[in-house]
This record gives C-alpha cells, sequence and structure tokens, in this order.
C-alpha cells in the first residue's frame, strides 16, 4: 500500500483504534441510550405534558400578581406583578422636595427591592410547584 503524506492522510487511512477495536457501544453509550430511552418513555412524556401544562398557569398567575413594596413609612410604594412587571409607582412629596438626586436614589433602592422580592416569589412558587409534581429540586436556586 502507498504511503499517504500531507494533509489528505488523515482522510484516506482510518485511525488505529478503528482498526483494532471492535464496534460494539461502550458501557458509557449504554448508560447514556438508557437515560434517553428512560427520559423518552410514555409515563415520563406524560409528566413533562402535565409540568408543561402547570408551569404555564403559574406564568398565567403570576402575570395577575401584584407585589408591593414600600420603602421609608410608604415614602415610595412599587408594584409589580410576580412576572416582574412594573405596575405602578407611587412617590410622596417628601421625597420629590428631598430633591432629585435623593429621590432618584430612594426610588433605584425601592425598584430593586421590588425587582428582588418579584423574583424570589416567583422562584418560591415555581420551586412548589416542583415539589408538588415530585420533581424537587428543579425550580429553586442552586444548592450552595
Amino acid at each position: 500500500m502507498d504511503k499517504v503524506r500531507g494533509p489528505r492522510a488523515a482522510l484516506t487511512q482510518p485511525p488505529a483504534s478503528v482498526l483494532t477495536h471492535a464496534h460494539t457501544p461502550t458501557t458509557v453509550c449504554r448508560a447514556q441510550l438508557k437515560a434517553a430511552k428512560d427520559m423518552f418513555n410514555p409515563e415520563m412524556m406524560k409528566k413533562y405534558s402535565e409540568v408543561g401544562i402547570k408551569v404555564q398557569q403559574l406564568q398565567e398567575e403570576l402575570q395577575q400578581t401584584e407585589i408591593e413594596c414600600s420603602t421609608g413609612e410608604g415614602a415610595i410604594v412599587i408594584k409589580v406583578s410576580g412576572t416582574q412587571v412594573p405596575v405602578s409607582v407611587t412617590v410622596s412629596d417628601e421625597v420629590c422636595k428631598a430633591g432629585p438626586e435623593k429621590a432618584g436614589a430612594d426610588l433605584t433602592a425601592a425598584l430593586k427591592q421590588a425587582h428582588a422580592k418579584s423574583g424570589a416569589y416567583a422562584q418560591q412558587k415555581m420551586a412548589g410547584l416542583y415539589d408538588e409534581m415530585g420533581l424537587a429540586g428543579m425550580g429553586g436556586p442552586p444548592p450552595q
């Protein structure tokens, strides 16, 4: 057999591993195949469908939920939906009289607080849903 040189050599000569090993699935491949079969069995497909429906219902519920945060004895009141969409902002006269820099800083702090509270609420609801469905650990924050 002639020797092939240059970049095309790899294309024309099979690697030694192909020539010396039989073409049988390895243990890793078998494990991956079993995991794939388990993931797509009819029972799991039904569970995935149920989870999808419940998640959609939860999203609709979160869109209708209002979460309120207030700072400084009600000086600023922020309402956001459970999906973190701003609903309303109420600012007292005292905050406005404090000047634009102070008002901006207070408003920013209140918005951040409302955003965090809404996100935590949604995450808690999602974790509860996954818990209810027997999929604990999928809806919450990663373990620390």
